[in-house]
């Protein structure tokens, strides 16, 4: 098994473990986490240290992680700072997933449990698909976004890098969520979003800048 290192220990590390595991390919060495004590377990694996520990780990041959972060641009953070270290990172898909023909995913990005995302998808690496979403066919999911649970996007949608749609969101077909945007729970996008925008409601509209989740 392929030995693999997971930045987080707090509630998406929890998930990120669970299916890390179902690949069954991968041995977690254990957690870096920049709030946690040193030798907390979370979920039978202990809390190695903060980022401090990467140099070390790294020397050691540990060349692989998963970033268990829900922030977007946090998640990017830790991402860049991993692979200054030489890090590698994997694409992770549940196996009760659905990913269409021709759909590409990038490193580091996760799929989890019932998503379906349909042939001809692009999405960035490091984003998060995440349980019982929906993708369209020819949608472009750019560099860490994150597609919340329930999301359903329509087809050819295209959404920038590090925006945040969050849960029970719809996005209709053709529109484009802009970089940094953040979509409001339960939404319902009848229009496009420009970059660093905050929408919400049905139909959604503008309420202020992006990056907050609403």
């Amino acid at each position: 098994m392929k030995e693999i290192l997971v930045y987080g220990a707090g509630g998406q590390a929890r998930v990120v473990i669970d299916l890390i595991e179902k690949q069954a390919e991968y041995r977690i060495c254990g957690l870096i986490d920049d709030h946690a004590a040193v030798g907390t377990e979370v979920l039978g694996y202990p809390v190695l240290g903060d980022s401090g520990k990467i140099g070390e780990l790294a020397a050691s041959g540990v060349s692989l992680a998963a970033v268990a972060i829900g922030d977007n641009l946090v998640r990017r953070a830790k991402t860049e700072l991993l692979a200054s270290f030489g890090f590698k990172f994997c694409t992770i898909v549940h196996p009760f997933s659905s990913v269409g023909k021709d759909t590409t995913i990038g490193a580091g990005s996760m799929v989890f449990h019932g998503a379906i995302i349909d042939p001809c998808v692009q999405i960035g690496d490091g984003a998060i698909v995440n349980v019982n979403a929906g993708i369209g066919h020819n949608c472009v999911i750019g560099d860490f976004a994150h597609i919340s649970a329930g999301v359903t996007c329509g087809a050819h949608a295209v959404v920038g890098e590090n925006a945040f749609v969050c849960m029970g969101a719809t996005i209709v077909t053709n529109l484009k969520i802009g970089k940094n945007a953040v979509i409001g729970a339960g939404s319902v996008v009848t229009k496009d979003v420009p970059d660093n925008t905050r929408v919400l409601g049905y139909p959604a509209r503008k309420l202020g800048d992006g990056l907050a989740p609403v």
